[in-house]
């Protein structure tokens, strides 16, 4: 077989990507040597199987004390897949990543004092959309393979993965690379998972980092971008917000974008060629807004292109988790879907049918059961000297601690440290037979607490995180009380959801603490309302209130209900109210992008307010419509200046370049009462010709309105 010059060079250069220097350079084959090795090793790539040098060169350097390897050319495909294999040793590791699974599998189980064989993970409900784009039917597929099949095509992609604080992300995480080491050989999956400790540096630092750990000490870190970037290598990335700082994102959709951005770029530089990067993160607007929309449009508009596909995890549903029997229980029984949690539902899913039933007396109180059921075998299992009260006072403490510090892990021996110091003099009145540095230690072995990565210690999860605070909170234990100030929205955020699951009085009461104790932002103060009070409490001024943010739907609640509960020209975007009663006497100026009532009722009249984009069951008749003539002064109005106007704001500079708009940030150009009142008119009447298609907050100019742009709009020498 002739090889041409060129494509030697290219299997020249491959070799030496792998840290190989070309010996020989001949007609019927080429010997490359492996250079800062222990023991001297070549490859003999043979062109011409049937030629009689590779015995003689075989035996050459044999003699010599080469390790000699022999490779048939089949292509350069065929090549880089030996290298790849050889060096990444692709089938051990996945029998590694095999093993990692299988102990995250048995971990779950120990919750419930299972084996790890009864290990199932619970295909989650979802949404997903592709490049902004909304898929029909969506949810329809488990959705681990949903995400595997979107990764197996040869364009470069980004897989965004959002759901609430404990809602499954690492638990799918897992179930992809599980897929991954089942199904595909060729493919070595780079899992890494983050967790904010006081040390936490840069993406890009973490990204370097931990090639170094993860990957062969001879293997430079170009070569492992360079197969990240051909496909070879998927990036999963679990907790991507862990990087974010305190105050970030406060639940708004107008967060300072520069620190995604600067993370984010690192990533894309990774999304070129065939590469795969999976980011899961929790609940978050800042995937939402302009910001991110403008930062993708700009980046495939120039020399590449890659497309993000971003899937939102739904709320659990019983009939997932629970047999037959037990779904139909609570059906029967009428008891709601609030306690919908991830952990409790695996709780529900593995207790016995004796734990069960007692649960059905009182399900207000399913929380304290799980936690019951958790702390009185570590008593056992640990011989710990502390009741279960003791117990979570201890933790709740250490909770307090992680929020005021906002992380979610720590070394060993910090948490160790932490553990003794806040809580010594209980530590110190039990140790009779140990020394307390020994209890202590024995406390970092808790079965509420897991290890973060390779060195540090967290929580296990999110809920038992949040509850822990919940309850810190409401004891308003003195000495916590500057790290409760301290607390940002993420953690808030987590306490808030594990709060909405436990019973009345409680959420009643972690409420009237958490706004003596915390910092709330507007946003926050208004979902822990929701949340925690089924209603809004507290006046509300040019907020943004975003669904990406706490859990959706709303439901059975009051909105604006009372004379000192008011909005003001405040936005909601991307939120299911289902069987609320709004008072819209109290409600003036707003906006609702994207928002869907079911079952609501209302006081007062919608008109003050403006809806883009939002849905309603027709016989609810909840959004009031707008008399033509009440609208503005027809003499003033130019319909065809007004269409021109906003459909100009759809392309970049040159008209050519289209771009997507978030409504929510558009009408915010047309800021006057009559410029806002004339965009609703023609956006509406934009929409419904077929020029505008919207998803969500986000619109879309179509060809139509391209072609409609593009024609002389005026014949009166108006541009």
């Amino acid at each position: 077989m002739k090889i041409e010059i060129e494509e030697r060079e290219k299997i020249w250069k491959l070799y030496e990507q792998y840290g190989y220097r070309v010996e020989e350079n001949c007609e019927d084959y080429m010997i490359f040597a492996l250079e800062n090795v222990m023991y001297p090793a070549v490859d003999i790539l043979v062109f011409d199987d049937q030629s009689q040098e590779y015995e003689r060169k075989r035996n050459e350097y044999s003699s010599s004390g080469f390790g000699v390897r022999k490779t048939v050319y089949d292509g350069l495909d065929s090549i880089e897949n030996y290298l790849f294999a050889g060096f990444f040793r692709v089938e051990a590791v996945n029998k590694q990543l095999e093993a990692n699974y299988d102990r995250y599998a048995a971990k779950q189980m120990k919750v419930y004092h299972k084996d790890k064989s009864e290990y199932r993970y619970i295909p989650i409900p979802y949404t997903v959309e592709t490049n902004f784009f909304e898929e029909s039917g969506t949810g329809s597929q488990n959705i681990v393979n949903s995400i595997y099949n979107n990764m197996q095509g040869d364009r470069p992609v980004l897989i965004i993965i959002e759901a609430a604080a404990g809602y499954g992300k690492t638990s799918t995480a897992y179930e992809l690379i599980h897929k991954y080491t089942q199904e595909h050989k060729n493919v070595r999956p780079f899992f890494m998972e983050l967790s904010k400790d006081r040390t936490a540096s840069n993406f890009h630092y973490l990204l370097l980092s931990q090639i170094e750990q993860q990957f062969d000490i001879l293997l430079k870190n170009d070569i492992v971008l360079h197969n990240i970037k051909q496909g070879r290598i998927p990036l999963i990335i679990d907790g991507f917000d862990e990087l974010l700082s305190a105050d970030l994102d406060d639940g708004g959709v107008n967060a300072d974008f520069k620190e995604v951005e600067t993370m984010l770029s690192t990533i894309s530089d990774l999304l070129t060629n065939h590469s795969k990067v999976v980011l899961t993160t929790r609940k978050t607007a800042i995937f939402s807004g302009q910001s991110f929309l403008d930062w993708y449009a700009e980046r495939v508009s120039y020399s590449f292109s890659f497309d993000i596909i971003r899937y939102q995890l739904s709320s659990p549903t019983f009939h997932d988790w629970l047999d037959a029997s037990r779904c139909k229980t609570f059906r029967d029984r009428n008891i709601g879907s609030s306690i919908a949690n991830p952990v409790l539902m695996g709780y529900l899913r593995y207790i016995d049918d004796n734990e069960f039933k007692s649960i059905l007396q009182n399900p207000s109180l399913l929380t304290d059961k799980f936690f019951n059921f958790m702390l009185k075998r570590e008593i056992e299992r640990q011989d710990l000297p502390f009741s279960v009260n003791e117990q979570f006072q201890i933790l709740s403490r250490l909770a307090a601690l992680f929020g005021g510090y906002h992380i979610t892990s720590d070394s060993r021996a910090s948490v160790k440290q932490s553990l003794l110091e806040l809580n010594r003099d209980l530590i110190e009145q039990k140790a009779v037979s140990k020394e307390p540095e020994s209890i202590a230690n024995t406390l970092t072995n808790h079965a509420l607490l897991d290890r973060k990565g390779t060195e540090n210690i967290g929580f296990l999860n999110d809920f038992i995180f949040g509850t822990l605070f919940m309850h810190s909170i409401i004891k308003n234990d003195a000495d916590m009380k500057d790290y409760y100030a301290e607390t940002s929205y993420p953690f808030l955020e987590k306490a808030i959801l594990a709060a909405a699951v436990t019973d009345k009085d409680r959420r009643i009461l972690f409420y009237d603490h958490l706004r003596k104790c915390c910092t709330l932002t507007g946003p926050l103060q208004f979902w822990a309302g929701l949340k925690l009070m089924g209603m809004t409490l507290g006046s509300f001024s040019d907020l943004s209130f975003d669904a990406g943010s706490l859990y959706n739907p709303v439901e059975n609640c009051f909105i604006a209900n009372g004379n000192d509960n008011c909005f003001l020209m405040c936005s909601f975007s991307n939120i299911c109210f289902s069987h609320c009663h709004f008072n819209f006497h109290q409600i003036d100026s707003c906006t609702f992008i994207n928002c869907k009532f079911d079952n609501c009722t209302k006081e007062g009249s919608t008109l003050s307010c403006e809806f883009y984009n939002c849905s309603e069951r027709p016989e609810n008749h909840f959004i009031d419509i707008i008399p033509v003539e009440t609208i503005d002064d027809v003499s003033t109005y130019d319909a065809d200046y007004w269409r021109y106007k906003i459909l100009s704001t759809f392309t970049k500079v040159g008209g050519r370049s289209r771009r997507m708009r978030m409504i929510s940030k558009l009408r915010e150009e047309f800021g006057s009462k009559s410029g806002n009142l004339n965009f609703k008119k023609t956006f509406a009447s934009l929409m419904a010709d077929g020029f505008i298609f919207c998803n969500g907050d986000k619109a879309f100019i179509t060809d139509e309105g391209m072609h409609l742009l593009n024609t002389n709009f005026f014949t009166d020498g108006r541009v």
